[in-house]
């Protein structure tokens, strides 16, 4: 396991998480309800079915994911909507 000194992350000497440099580029780790309205171009009741459904199928697939109601994972998000994730 590497350890990083906080300042040089901080300073930008570091990169991490594949190149991003996590100190100017931060991206939220769930994705809300607005966005998935925005990128699916559906009304906030269908947005919120469509989080609670990839929640479900994240717990099923991950029993130990982090889940957060009204909000769903980026990655997860990406993945099986917009085919846009690095998995």
């Amino acid at each position: 396991m590497m350890y990083y000194d906080y300042a040089d992350i901080k300073k930008g000497l570091l990169n991490l998480r594949g190149g991003i440099n996590m100190t100017t580029e931060r991206l939220p780790l769930f994705i809300g309800v607005d966005t998935v309205v925005y990128d699916l171009g559906v009304s906030k009741a269908k947005a919120y079915n469509v989080i609670r459904e990839l929640n479900k199928e994240l717990k099923a697939q991950n029993p130990r994911a982090i889940v957060v109601a009204g909000k769903v994972n980026r990655v997860w998000y990406e993945e099986a909507c917009l085919k846009t994730g690095e998995r």
